[in-house]
């Protein structure tokens, strides 16, 4: 069996670790296997009978020509603990206002220490934390969550909740939430879900993205922000990414000047012991699918 990747990082894991039945190629042509976060309708051949995500998102794979081919799609979730640990991150240095305080205590600016004006941050403990996705990140960031006795809140779909309080869509969720976690797929439901009129009702809220850019309206994002109609926002994926080492921020508009802003680069699942683990796993289902097993496999017809 022949494998394609475009990722060097695999490639290199790959080349070390496949056994002598399973061989890397450059030549797509030659794949039987692409391991990929990317595939659209032209790169189909007859020869390819599997594509492998080496992550969890498939909004980038052409799920319309996967199924007219009867490909099998496959991912890996193992790093979700990491990236539920990097939103618990997030969480708490937007809402314990670490970056606003790190920056001006560096210029000698105490915030008031020694006057009635001095600022406050805002606790975890005891809030309502609502779930915009409960997956694995999302039951992972839960764990983590714990400690600080919340009460959680998810939008019912019909799952098992662990005893969540349960709301029937978006705007109760929010009304539900002091905190939201958006650690759902990318979707055409999901795209621009925290448009202006989410936003706009979430007065002294806090948001936190480690799923999508794109689910939170770029525009309706500067605009809260900029109004003060959002209590503060921390995020790991963004509008704009660069190539290479190319200087760029993250969003079209200057979000990043913004007190009651946390960036970070994506970097979500970015540890050795991650990337490790991905490509591990990545591994185990290439050798899967070469003994003819294919029963991890995601079911197509769920998929949006």
């Amino acid at each position: 069996m022949k494998v394609y990747t475009p990722y060097i990082e695999h490639a290199r894991f790959l080349k070390e670790h496949l056994p002598e039945s399973i061989s890397l190629t450059d030549e797509k042509t030659d794949a039987d296997v692409f391991v990929t976060g990317k595939f659209t309708a032209d790169e189909y051949h007859e020869r390819l009978k599997a594509i492998v995500i080496p992550f969890t998102a498939h909004n980038n794979i052409d799920l319309q020509t996967v199924r007219r081919h009867s490909l099998k799609l496959f991912n890996t979730a193992v790093h979700a603990p990491y990236v539920a640990e990097r939103a618990m991150q997030l969480t708490l240095s937007l809402m314990g206002r670490m970056v606003e305080f790190h920056r001006r205590l560096a210029a000698g600016d105490w915030i008031h220490r020694n006057s009635l004006k001095r600022l406050h941050w805002t606790s975890l403990y005891k809030k309502r934390v609502g779930l915009y996705g409960y997956g694995r990140i999302g039951k992972a960031y839960r764990k983590l969550l714990a400690p600080f006795d919340v009460e959680i809140v998810v939008i019912d779909r019909g799952k098992d909740y662990e005893g969540a309080k349960t709301v029937s869509s978006l705007e109760k969720l929010i009304e539900a939430s002091d905190v939201i976690l958006i650690a759902a797929p990318l979707t055409e439901e999901t795209k621009g879900a925290f448009d202006d009129e989410a936003l706009s009702r979430m007065h002294d809220k806090f948001l936190i993205n480690v799923a999508r850019g794109k689910i939170v309206e770029e525009e309706a994002l500067y605009k809260a922000l900029r109004n003060k109609t959002l209590g503060g926002y921390a995020s790991d994926v963004w509008y704009r990414y660069p190539k290479e080492d190319e200087r760029i921020t993250p969003s079209n508009y200057p979000i990043e000047e913004f007190d009651n802003v946390v960036l970070s680069p994506h970097c979500g699942s970015f540890t050795p012991e991650s990337r490790r683990s991905m490509q591990e796993h990545v591994l185990n289902i290439l050798e899967n699918i070469e003994r003819g097993d294919t029963s991890a496999a995601l079911n197509l017809e769920t998929l949006r």
